[in-house]
């Protein structure tokens, strides 16, 4: 939520009175990042609105994306004197450019599955450049079966140790490139289950 000039000015005169950036909080009801943030930079620079350096005049903005059809948000951010999220924020607000909408094909994502079948949504994040939960939601809509990063751990630690039943956990730790205590841990629990059943 953007909050007006008056409305920080208010709340740094409120601490500078006296009070705590707390009570700040409760009694304009504003998060405590953005009254932290307020106060820091009223102690670096004195002043008590925003930054109306970052606002950005949506007409010059419409103008100048007219002017240059092939401009980047780099190029808006340098010439508006503004942060790239801000400059992205207002081109998305005044529909100057779209959201791109992340498409991961259920088919590549399955043919990876069944390369890899321990490959975890972590690791394909990272293969098809996106966050992890957009590749869970893809992997839950197309029943694609997915191994979560402990299951994975889980699976490699019981293959490494029944291929080598002697090694100790620190070996099986440094080839599988985990830590020793977690090695540990799920070869117990295991051994635990199997015991148990």
């Amino acid at each position: 939520m953007r909050y007006s000039d008056e409305t920080r000015a208010k709340v740094i005169k409120y601490i500078v009175s006296g009070r705590t950036q707390r009570e700040a909080c409760a009694n304009f009801r504003i998060s405590q990042p953005a009254v932290s943030e307020w106060w820091k930079k009223y102690k670096e620079t004195g002043e008590m609105g925003g930054n109306n350096v970052s606002k950005i005049n949506p007409i010059e903005l419409k103008a100048y994306v007219k002017a240059n059809p092939k401009a980047r948000l780099e190029d808006i951010s340098k010439r508006f004197g503004c942060s790239y999220s801000t400059a992205y924020t207002t081109c998305i607000n005044l529909k100057i450019i779209q959201k791109k909408k992340l498409k991961i094909d259920p088919k590549q994502l399955e043919a990876c599955v069944k390369a890899d079948p321990t490959i975890c949504g972590k690791k394909l994040a990272v293969e098809f450049n996106c966050k992890e939960a957009s590749v869970i939601r893809v992997a839950t809509k197309h029943n694609i079966p997915l191994m979560n990063e402990h299951q994975r751990k889980t699976t490699n630690i019981l293959a490494y140790a029944e291929q080598n039943p002697s090694a100790p956990h620190r070996v099986i730790a440094d080839a599988l490139g985990y830590k020793t205590p977690t090695v540990g841990r799920i070869l117990k629990q295991h051994k635990n289950n199997s015991d148990g059943s």
